[in-house]
Order: structure tokens, then sequence, then C-alpha cells
């Protein structure tokens, strides 16, 4: 599974999460928690795959201590390559 990849699945899970239900439920204290409890298993997650990735995206750059700013970081970076994938990819469409 490429970098890329891992990132368009995070991001769609990210979206789910944020979608309204279909149906008209009250929310109750339980489901706070619960959701709280999912957003941070999938932010675990995230910074486990993001330290095995950061070494080849950031080389030698000491790495940032604070989850958060990790996350943010690595996905910075495959956002520039993505960026740069699609550029080139367009411009070798015009040429052909």
């Amino acid at each position: 599974m490429t970098s890329l990849t891992l990132l368009v699945a995070f991001c769609t899970a990210l979206a789910a999460s944020d979608q309204p239900a279909k149906h008209e439920t009250k929310p109750t204290i339980g489901d706070d928690v619960r959701f709280a409890q999912h957003v941070e298993r999938l932010f675990d997650r995230m910074e486990k795959v993001f330290r095995d990735l950061w070494p080849k995206h950031h080389g030698d750059k000491p790495m940032p201590t604070e989850r958060l700013d990790l996350i943010g970081a690595v996905i910075g970076e495959l956002s520039k390559h993505y960026v740069q994938l699609v550029h080139a990819n367009k411009s070798k469409r015009l040429v052909e």
C-alpha cells in the first residue's frame, strides 16, 4: 500500500466520522465517549504509520514529539508529492 493510499484512507475515515447520521437520534454521553475513543484509535494508528513513514519523507530531520505535529508534517509532505505528481501528469498529457 502506498503512502498516498494510506493518506486517502485516513482522510476518508475522518470524513466518514464527521457525516451526520442518516436517521435522527438523540446523542447521549455514551455516544460522545465512543466517538472520542474512535478518534483516539484513529490517531493512534495514524501516528504509528506516520512514524514509519517519517524517515522516507523527511530523512534525518528530527521527528516532532507531538502526535498532531507529526501527522501534520507527514500529510503536508505527502500532499506536496501528490501535487507534483498531478502537475507532472498534466504536463505530460499536454505534450502528448
